[in-house]
């Protein structure tokens, strides 16, 4: 999955971004680009939860006791306010996957 430069609002933090409209600190018009890969693996898992009307078939590839094996699941980003010279990037060697997964899903009602 990838997007080059998708206008997203940059609220500050979670509490600010629920907030009601009157209350809120108006966001930061920013841009964010990423590049999410996932090389495959896992076993298939069916989920079905009538009580949230929602199913799908997951291919999990869930962590070892040492990690997820590097490399098979990635993610690259860059973030940056408009208007705002710096820049803020992933770091490779920081990146820790606890799991991952990629499916098909069906949620709500749909006529």
């Amino acid at each position: 999955m990838r997007a080059d430069r998708l206008v997203v609002p940059d609220y500050g933090d979670f509490g600010n971004s629920i907030a009601p409209p009157d209350l809120q600190i108006p966001p930061t018009p920013s841009h964010v680009s990423f590049d999410v890969r996932w090389k495959g693996g896992g076993k298939p898992t069916d989920i079905d939860d009538d009580t949230f009307d929602f199913s799908g078939t997951f291919l999990d590839q869930a962590a070892t006791p040492s990690g997820v094996p590097d490399g098979l699941i990635t993610i690259e980003f860059a973030a940056r306010h408009d208007g705002s010279n710096t820049v803020y990037r992933n770091d490779d060697g920081a990146q820790h996957v606890v799991s991952g997964g990629v499916g098909r899903e069906r949620n709500g009602v749909f006529h």
